[in-house]
């Protein structure tokens, strides 16, 4: 499974918070880790495949990063929901 950290900035005018989160679940496997901070999992998915698909839903003023990651590369302090999530879903 494919692991994809995923951080964005909706820019006003916009916002359009509702569809992008509709659009980061579509992916498959989901954390959300903090703040407009996602983890997204997934058979085959990449980091080019995440943001051309968020880009339809963004505004053109929109930021969006989305990066590759693998299990062992994860550290930090998170929930024990978002520990086990990363445990079975990034590979």
């Amino acid at each position: 499974m494919s692991a994809v950290l995923v951080t964005y900035d909706l820019i006003t005018p916009g916002q359009k918070y509702a569809p992008l989160i509709a659009k980061i679940k579509s992916f498959g496997g989901y954390a959300h880790v903090g703040g407009s901070v996602w983890l997204v999992s997934g058979w085959n998915l990449t980091a080019q495949k995440v943001v051309d698909g968020l880009r339809a839903v963004l505004d053109d003023n929109d930021t969006i990063l989305a990066v590759p990651v693998k299990k062992a590369d994860i550290v930090g302090w998170l929930a024990e929901s978002d520990w086990d999530w990363i445990n079975s879903e990034a590979a």
